[in-house]
Protein backbone atom coordinates (compact mmCIF):
# COMPACT_ATOMS: atom_id res chain seq x y z
CA UNK A 1 0.00 0.00 0.00
CA UNK A 2 2.83 2.38 0.07
CA UNK A 3 2.04 3.33 -3.96
CA UNK A 4 -1.22 4.86 -2.65
CA UNK A 5 -1.82 8.00 -3.88
CA UNK A 6 -4.82 10.31 -4.08
CA UNK A 7 -5.80 11.34 -7.46
CA UNK A 8 -4.73 14.99 -8.16
CA UNK A 9 -8.21 15.93 -8.17
CA UNK A 10 -8.58 15.76 -4.69
CA UNK A 11 -8.78 19.52 -3.45
CA UNK A 12 -10.70 19.12 -0.23
CA UNK A 13 -9.15 19.62 2.84
CA UNK A 14 -10.64 16.30 4.04
CA UNK A 15 -8.89 14.32 1.43
CA UNK A 16 -6.38 12.75 4.06
CA UNK A 17 -8.59 12.34 6.41
CA UNK A 18 -8.81 8.34 7.87
CA UNK A 19 -11.70 7.02 9.65
CA UNK A 20 -9.90 4.21 11.61
CA UNK A 21 -12.41 1.80 13.55
CA UNK A 22 -9.93 -0.41 14.02
CA UNK A 23 -10.12 -1.82 18.06
CA UNK A 24 -13.51 -0.35 18.55
CA UNK A 25 -15.51 -3.72 18.24
CA UNK A 26 -18.29 -2.18 16.65
CA UNK A 27 -21.53 -4.56 15.84
CA UNK A 28 -22.48 -4.91 12.70
CA UNK A 29 -25.42 -3.02 12.82
CA UNK A 30 -23.57 0.18 13.48
CA UNK A 31 -21.79 0.29 11.02
CA UNK A 32 -24.62 -0.60 8.70
CA UNK A 33 -27.21 2.25 10.00
CA UNK A 34 -24.38 4.88 10.34
CA UNK A 35 -22.46 3.96 6.61
CA UNK A 36 -24.21 7.15 5.14
CA UNK A 37 -22.41 9.45 7.55
CA UNK A 38 -19.06 8.68 5.78
CA UNK A 39 -20.11 8.83 2.25
CA UNK A 40 -17.58 11.26 1.60
CA UNK A 41 -14.85 9.78 3.58
CA UNK A 42 -11.94 8.18 1.01
CA UNK A 43 -9.91 5.95 3.62
CA UNK A 44 -11.52 3.65 6.52
CA UNK A 45 -9.96 1.09 8.06
CA UNK A 46 -12.55 -1.44 9.70
CA UNK A 47 -9.39 -3.97 11.04
CA UNK A 48 -6.17 -3.79 9.99
CA UNK A 49 -4.33 -7.19 11.46
CA UNK A 50 -5.20 -9.99 13.33
CA UNK A 51 -6.64 -8.81 17.12
CA UNK A 52 -7.16 -5.84 16.17
CA UNK A 53 -10.30 -5.74 14.13
CA UNK A 54 -13.82 -5.39 14.90
CA UNK A 55 -15.01 -8.79 14.31
CA UNK A 56 -16.84 -8.02 11.63
CA UNK A 57 -18.66 -11.52 10.18
CA UNK A 58 -20.11 -9.31 7.31
CA UNK A 59 -19.45 -6.06 5.18
CA UNK A 60 -22.12 -4.26 4.45
CA UNK A 61 -23.76 -5.13 0.97
CA UNK A 62 -24.44 -1.39 1.03
CA UNK A 63 -21.08 -0.65 0.91
CA UNK A 64 -21.36 0.83 -2.77
CA UNK A 65 -22.96 3.95 -1.38
CA UNK A 66 -19.23 5.08 -0.46
CA UNK A 67 -18.53 5.96 -3.96
CA UNK A 68 -15.41 8.03 -2.97
CA UNK A 69 -13.94 5.23 -1.06
CA UNK A 70 -10.01 5.33 -2.24
CA UNK A 71 -8.49 2.79 0.54
CA UNK A 72 -10.15 0.41 2.90
CA UNK A 73 -8.97 -2.09 5.38
CA UNK A 74 -11.26 -4.69 6.72
CA UNK A 75 -8.03 -6.80 7.79
CA UNK A 76 -7.99 -9.21 11.22
CA UNK A 77 -11.95 -9.80 11.46
CA UNK A 78 -14.10 -12.70 10.79
CA UNK A 79 -14.91 -12.03 7.25
CA UNK A 80 -15.99 -15.47 5.23
CA UNK A 81 -17.25 -13.53 1.79
CA UNK A 82 -16.94 -10.34 -0.11
CA UNK A 83 -20.20 -8.69 -1.08
CA UNK A 84 -20.73 -8.36 -4.83
CA UNK A 85 -20.93 -4.86 -4.22
CA UNK A 86 -17.68 -4.08 -3.16
CA UNK A 87 -17.28 -3.98 -6.89
CA UNK A 88 -18.94 -0.74 -7.41
CA UNK A 89 -16.40 1.30 -6.07
CA UNK A 90 -15.24 2.81 -9.11
CA UNK A 91 -12.38 4.42 -7.10
CA UNK A 92 -10.86 1.82 -4.93
CA UNK A 93 -7.10 1.88 -5.06
CA UNK A 94 -6.06 -0.39 -1.97
CA UNK A 95 -8.25 -3.14 -0.44
CA UNK A 96 -7.10 -4.74 2.64
CA UNK A 97 -9.02 -8.33 3.42
CA UNK A 98 -6.08 -10.43 5.51
CA UNK A 99 -6.65 -11.99 8.03
CA UNK A 100 -9.98 -13.16 7.83
CA UNK A 101 -11.90 -16.20 6.69
CA UNK A 102 -12.43 -15.65 3.16
CA UNK A 103 -12.87 -18.99 1.06
CA UNK A 104 -13.60 -16.81 -2.83
CA UNK A 105 -13.95 -13.36 -3.60
CA UNK A 106 -16.70 -12.10 -6.06
CA UNK A 107 -16.01 -12.22 -9.85
CA UNK A 108 -16.62 -8.50 -10.01
CA UNK A 109 -13.81 -7.19 -8.55
CA UNK A 110 -12.42 -7.18 -11.57
CA UNK A 111 -14.75 -3.69 -12.05
CA UNK A 112 -12.06 -1.84 -9.53
CA UNK A 113 -10.17 -0.42 -12.42
CA UNK A 114 -8.04 1.48 -10.27
CA UNK A 115 -7.24 -0.96 -7.56
CA UNK A 116 -3.56 -0.92 -7.39
CA UNK A 117 -3.36 -3.23 -3.82
CA UNK A 118 -4.70 -6.20 -3.05
CA UNK A 119 -3.96 -7.88 0.30
CA UNK A 120 -5.51 -11.29 0.72
CA UNK A 121 -2.90 -13.31 3.25
CA UNK A 122 -4.06 -15.58 5.63
CA UNK A 123 -7.00 -16.17 4.78
CA UNK A 124 -8.91 -19.84 3.49
CA UNK A 125 -8.64 -19.05 -0.23
CA UNK A 126 -8.16 -21.68 -2.88
CA UNK A 127 -8.06 -19.81 -6.32
CA UNK A 128 -8.96 -16.30 -7.42
CA UNK A 129 -11.16 -15.30 -9.85
CA UNK A 130 -9.16 -15.54 -13.32
CA UNK A 131 -11.22 -11.90 -14.20
CA UNK A 132 -8.59 -10.08 -11.52
CA UNK A 133 -6.13 -10.35 -14.46
CA UNK A 134 -7.97 -7.71 -16.31
CA UNK A 135 -6.89 -5.30 -13.11
CA UNK A 136 -3.94 -3.55 -15.16
CA UNK A 137 -3.06 -0.66 -12.15
CA UNK A 138 -2.80 -3.82 -9.92
CA UNK A 139 0.81 -3.74 -8.64
CA UNK A 140 0.62 -5.05 -5.13
CA UNK A 141 -1.11 -8.68 -4.42
CA UNK A 142 -0.16 -10.18 -1.26
CA UNK A 143 -2.06 -13.61 -1.34
CA UNK A 144 0.50 -15.93 1.14
CA UNK A 145 -0.75 -18.13 4.13
CA UNK A 146 -3.88 -19.50 2.06
CA UNK A 147 -4.94 -22.65 1.54
CA UNK A 148 -3.24 -22.79 -1.09
CA UNK A 149 -4.15 -20.23 -4.13
CA UNK A 150 -4.20 -21.80 -7.86
CA UNK A 151 -3.37 -21.36 -11.38
CA UNK A 152 -4.03 -17.28 -11.72
CA UNK A 153 -1.11 -15.61 -12.62
CA UNK A 154 -0.67 -12.69 -10.83
CA UNK A 155 1.88 -9.32 -10.49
Amino acid sequence: MDNYTSDSSDSDANSNKVIDFAYLLLEPETVENNLEAYIDDKKIIFGCRKNCGNGLKQISKNIWKLKNLQLVSFGGNELYEVPASLGQLQHLQALVLCDNKLESLPANIANLHKLKSLLLHKNKLRTLPPEIIALKNLTEVSKSSNICISAVNMV
